[in-house]
């Protein structure tokens, strides 16, 4: 029975260490098992968060630094430079005009455009042949994209100021050279400004708006797409800044209004038209034309708030004048390509029915920039206007970068020839024979015409030579107030110098 018991023991002792064994082998595995997932899910933590901090740090588009980025390491080389005593400049790089990419070609193609610039940049860059420019010195940052179309380009430890420049250069040039995207010709102008860190700012910020007053100057220039800071410039950044404030304000405040210049039948001497221009009577600065805030108004984006004032105000006005019983078939007014969108073709609906009016009573003089590479949405927003009836012309023809071809694409009704062809069309025989080309073009095209900027007796003789009917001009009038242009409805009005014209 001893014997007997003690087996059973040790048998049901092997059990349990077998039992036992297989529990801590079982745990074991378990144990494993959660360290290789707690390792994997380490890794997977580690990798988020590598990746939340590469986007934290990069652009998405570019994969450029960003501006968070920027920032960090510019600051460390600038206080690195403090009290190492190098010199440091600062290029922004400032892409022109780079909406009307996004607006005739699309989104998608802008994105492809912008980080084709940045690849450009970086290349550019990348390349050993940099005067004056220390390598080593800023491996940490080059190119950056700020956001929008607004690059940086840090260059560290420069020998002297003055080789910046041709570095700048080299960048716009780089961009200029053309860009196949979507099946379509890009071309890409920027400009550059320039700021020298400690002479123009000790830190990020004062660098910055330094080199991006400079930017903006050079944006303006007709001389130069690269330009340094100079203290002269803050002055008139803040004057700038104010006309911006102003321009935000001038619909609400009442300070737009239009001047109107007659478009004359040289035949009958009656007028048969007007051009609607707009004119900005600024508080302190007087009247101002039109070239002196459209383009900011295009700049920061409040364009479509003047063109719908434009648009409004015309429509009263012709009803004004049918309410009054005077005679005007039609009234002009410009559109630009950053106006031309599906707002606004939308709204000469809305405006026309409110004032009673039919289409044909406006005229719209669409700027070259809208019609090319025969973009299908400018060609049906045009059918859609010319729907409504409304008269679509090209205006300023000849001074745009457009083939010719799409003349005959999109649905239009009458060419206006810029003013620099007719100017020396009674005493250059060049000039002659470039206007009657056009006037030749127009006709095969079965286009209306219209001859801007006639002043003068021969100008307006040549032109009725060649068949133009209907000339606009300072001979007839200059662009006048609602209240001096009322007079010259008159039928009579101009019979005596379409009558001397005549012979």
């Amino acid at each position: 029975g001893v014997i007997g018991g003690f087996s059973n023991f040790r048998r049901e002792s092997d059990m349990g260490q077998r039992l036992l064994s297989m529990k801590v082998d079982e745990r074991t595995s378990q144990l494993s098992q959660r360290e290789e997932e707690l390792s994997k899910a380490a890794q997977e933590i580690n990798q988020t968060r590598d990746q939340l901090r590469h986007l934290s740090y990069y652009d998405g588009l570019t994969t450029l630094p960003n501006r968070r980025l920027f920032t960090e390491q510019l600051n460390l080389l600038l206080d690195l430079n403090e009290r190492n005593g190098h010199t440091l400049a600062l290029l922004f790089v400032d892409l022109d005009n780079f909406k009307r990419v996004n607006d005739s070609l699309g989104h998608s193609a802008g994105d492809l455009t912008l980080r084709e610039v940045g690849r450009r940049l970086s290349a550019c860059i990348r390349g050993s042949d940099r005067v004056g420019h220390n390598v080593e010195a800023d491996r940490n940052i080059e190119v950056s994209r700020l956001g929008g179309d607004e690059f940086t380009v840090v260059l560290n430890q420069l020998d002297s100021v003055d080789s910046a420049q041709p570095i700048a250069q080299r960048l716009v040039d780089a961009l200029l050279e053309p860009m196949h995207i979507d099946d379509h010709e890009v071309i890409v102008t920027a400009s550059v400004g320039i700021a020298i860190a400690p002479r123009d700012g000790g830190n990020v910020e004062s660098l910055l708006k330094a080199a991006g007053i400079a930017m903006h100057h050079a944006k303006a220039s007709s001389q130069t797409n690269v330009l340094y800071y100079s203290s002269e410039m803050n002055a008139v950044a803040v004057g700038r800044l104010q006309l911006e404030a102003d321009l935000r304000r001038a619909v609400e405040r009442g300070e737009l209004l239009l001047h109107f210049q007659p478009q004359v039948n040289t035949t009958t001497g009656s007028v048969v038209g007007a051009e609607a221009l707009l004119r900005w009577q600024h508080p302190q600065h007087g009247l101002l034309p039109p070239f002196e805030f459209i383009p900011i108004a295009e700049e920061i984006g409040v364009i479509t708030e003047l063109g719908d004032w434009v648009l409004d105000e015309v429509c009263r006005q012709l009803r004004a004048l049918d309410e009054a019983g005077l005679k005007l078939p039609r009234m002009s007014i410009n559109v630009g390509a950053f106006e031309f969108n599906t707002h606004f073709i939308n709204r000469v609906g809305e405006v026309l029915q409110a004032q009673g009016l039919e289409g044909r009573r406006l005229e719209l003089g669409l700027s070259e920039a809208i019609m090319t590479d025969k973009d299908p949405a400018a060609r049906k927003g045009l059918e859609t206007l010319r729907e409504l009836g409304v008269c679509l012309a090209v205006d300023d023809f000849g001074m745009g970068y457009s083939p010719l071809a799409y003349l005959g694409h999109y649905p239009l009704d009458e060419l206006k020839i810029n003013r620099s062809f007719v100017a020396n069309c009674d005493s250059d025989d060049d000039s002659a024979r470039v206007l009657t080309a056009i006037i030749a073009l127009a006709r095969s095209l079965k286009l209306g015409i219209l001859a801007e900027g006639v002043e003068t007796e021969e100008q307006c003789r040549f032109l009725i030579e060649q068949g133009v009917v209907v000339v606009q001009g300072f001979f007839f009038a200059r662009p006048v107030p609602e209240e001096e242009f009322l007079p010259l409805l008159s039928p009579w009005h101009f019979l005596d110098q379409v009558q001397k014209v005549q012979g």
